[in-house]
């Protein structure tokens, strides 16, 4: 039931946050309302109110914040305070309507279980109880970054510990949520509500964040490789994806965005080192390979694609409005700040955080890098030390959860003072974007938890060096092609076939899974080559269909002009017979009597047309003649004008 209070009260923060958009401490105060309400305080005592408000909504709100958020309920008007203590005003209390909130978001948070228990057995005959589900669920969304990010003062978690979820629950989990964002968006929508929730909870730890509420025109943020990596896909895309929506936000408000000369300089190094080693055929040590290496390999990169990677870099600082600079000069020695120390700070961070993988010595040149873009920050500050992000003009902006939490601790031990630190980590920004721009939480978060998702789907290291180990002992006995190894290894459904068969879980591989899977590609290959074909077949069939109907309207439109034609000249021949005949015989006439008079000027009219017959005959003058000559003379004349085509 635990587990549960705090999901729901997660999803509560957001309906708070939605309804008012005040700040970060006035999501709570419908908690406290509440609490005053069913606890019946007649006074209220700061501890037992943390342990009062852990106990109803499953989050541990330290002491400081708690009183922080006390006093804005005082401001509300629900609490007073005298002579130190502090009081409920209970006519304002019994107002309280949080009941009907918070039962809504429980029962939204139910279905999402209901729906999640099913999922899981369906798909993968995975059996969740309600309680475990919870636990999983939580542990999924559960960032832990924040926790560090935002609780430098060292206080407990704010959630409730959960067991670290790994491999199949989180393979599941992962899956279950890809599926609600593509057939379920009230459901996506309320996991996105938790996310949300989630940092809104955290952000009630970081005592000084009203110090990092300003405009963010004019400012300067300095980025790391990390970010590099990010907007190169190289994390992934839904990482891209994410990163990239970040960076389009950072403009928008008005942000000036770098990178060092030396961190483009690690980039170019990085994906350099990646182009000299993709080329080999034998199985590398994936967990001790440069993360950029690793994505290459479980994409199937081929040096083609570095090589076009590498030359497309400055396209993409282009286009998203990132500049070089230059690192800062030495010359102001007020600015500086030890070095050594700092990498001192790092480096026993990393050995306490990676007690059994940390090796100082793969890391050097990393954290040498770090050191150098904090280092440069101080010197762009020119010896300030800001109160506000609006006066620190300068920030390194780190994808590194570790380095942004000892740069805060380092700070702080340098000048005994809260200043805004040299290094902020990109979670920080990111919600400092959307608490300012409410407009901005859903698709920052929802794109970051998109994100989450799809490193969750990834293989890890693990169970992809046994599928890498696996895949080279079959070719090296023959077992399968170099072609079929190509495909094993480059192809992108070969690591989504690896994680479904295992489940995530590198116990589950065998000797035989990697068989299965070419077995699978091949047949969805064959699949794709005969839809293809179908695909090829029914175009054409279409296509010939048409040519069909085509040619069928024109021997239609053909066979009407040719009978169209035929009755024209059937009329036309009417028409010129009637007139030769008129003509010819006309002209027969007007000759003869011409003829006749100019022998016989004085004949009478009956001689005359006797006279006219008998010149005609003694001539052999055929009027029937004369008038076939007339009507093909006019016949080809109307012809030639109404039917041109026709000769």
């Amino acid at each position: 039931m635990g587990i549960s209070k705090t999901i729901t009260s997660l999803a509560i923060l957001k309906v708070n946050w939605d309804s008012g958009h005040v700040d970060y401490i006035e999501n709570f105060v419908p908690f406290i309302v509440h609490l005053l309400k069913i606890k019946s305080y007649s006074e209220i005592d700061v501890a037992q109110m943390e342990r009062d408000f852990e106990n109803e909504y499953g989050l541990a709100i330290p002491y400081h914040p708690m009183v922080t958020i006390l006093n804005r309920a005082r401001d509300r008007g629900y609490i007073k305070k005298s002579l130190g203590k502090y009081f409920p005003v209970e006519e304002k209390v019994l107002i309280d309507d949080f009941s009907l909130v918070s039962k809504d978001e429980e029962r939204k948070l139910n279905n999402v279980i209901e729906s999640l228990i099913i999922f899981s057995d369906k798909k993968y005959n995975a059996k969740f109880e309600k309680n475990k589900a919870e636990e999983a669920f939580l542990g999924f969304l559960n960032d832990k970054d924040l926790d560090e990010i935002f609780n430098i003062e060292g206080n407990n978690p704010l959630l409730p510990k959960s067991t670290l979820i790994q491999g199949t629950e989180k393979f599941i989990i992962g899956r279950f949520i890809e599926a609600a964002e593509k057939s379920d968006p009230e459901l996506f929508r309320f996991i996105v509500d938790i996310k949300i929730g989630q940092a809104l909870a955290h952000t009630i730890l970081f005592n000084e964040l009203k110090s990092y509420e300003c405009n963010l025109k004019g400012l300067n943020y300095y980025l790391d490789v990390g970010f590099l990596f990010a907007l190169n896909g190289i994390d992934g895309e839904k990482e891209r994806v994410a990163y990239e929506e970040l960076i389009f936000s950072l403009k928008d408000a008005g942000a000036n965005l770098y990178i060092f000369e030396h961190t483009e300089q690690e980039f170019i190094a990085n994906i350099t080192y990646c182009l000299n080693k993709i080329g080999s055929s034998h199985v590398l040590n994936i967990e001790k390979e440069k993360r950029a290496l690793r994505h290459f390999i479980e994409y199937g990169a081929h040096e083609t694609d570095i090589e076009m990677l590498l030359a497309r870099f400055p396209t993409l600082l282009q286009k998203y409005g990132i500049e070089v600079a230059d690192n800062p000069s030495f010359d102001d020695h007020l600015s500086q700040i030890s070095e050594d120390k700092l990498k001192e700070a790092i480096v026993g961070e990393y050995s306490k955080k990676y007690p059994a993988s940390f090796d100082i010595e793969e890391k050097q040149p990393t954290i040498n890098k770090d050191v150098k873009s904090i280092s440069s920050i101080y010197r762009l500050r020119k010896g300030n030390r800001p109160k506000s992000l609006k006066d620190a003009s300068h920030v390194f902006i780190t994808t590194n959860t570790t380095l942004a939490r000892v740069c805060s601790i380092f700070d702080r031990q340098e000048y005994n003072a809260f200043t805004i630190p040299a290094c902020l980590h990109d979670i920080v920004i990111g919600t400092l974007l959307w608490l300012q721009r409410p407009a901005k939480a859903q698709i920052l978060n929802e794109k970051k938890l998109i994100a989450d998702v799809s490193a969750a789907l990834r293989p890890s290291d693990e169970l992809l060096k046994k599928y890498l180990t696996e895949i080279e002992k079959l070719k090296h006995d023959q077992d399968i092609s170099e072609k079929e190894f190509y495909l094993l290894r480059t192809n992108r459904v070969a690591l989504s076939l690896l994680q479904e068969k295992t489940v995530a879980n590198p116990e589950n591989f065998k000797s035989t899974t990697p068989s299965e899977i070419l077995l699978e590609i091949k047949s969805e290959i064959s699949k794709e080559e005969s839809g293809k074909y179908e695909k090829m077949k029914n175009k054409i069939d279409q296509e010939n269909k048409l040519l069909n109907e085509k040619h069928e309207t024109l021997q239609k439109d053909y066979n009407i002009q040719s009978r169209n034609v035929e009755m024209t000249l059937r009329r036309v021949g009417v028409a010129a017979s009637l007139v030769s005949w008129l003509i010819s015989f006309s002209i027969f006439l007007l000759l003869i009597y011409i003829l006749y008079l100019v022998f016989n000027p004085d004949t009478s009219t009956e001689k005359i047309i006797g006279f006219l017959f008998s010149v005609a005959g003694f001539f052999g003058f055929d009027i029937f003649v004369a008038n076939k000559f007339i009507k093909d003379f006019i016949g080809k004349k109307i012809i030639k004008y109404f039917v041109p085509y026709v000769d």
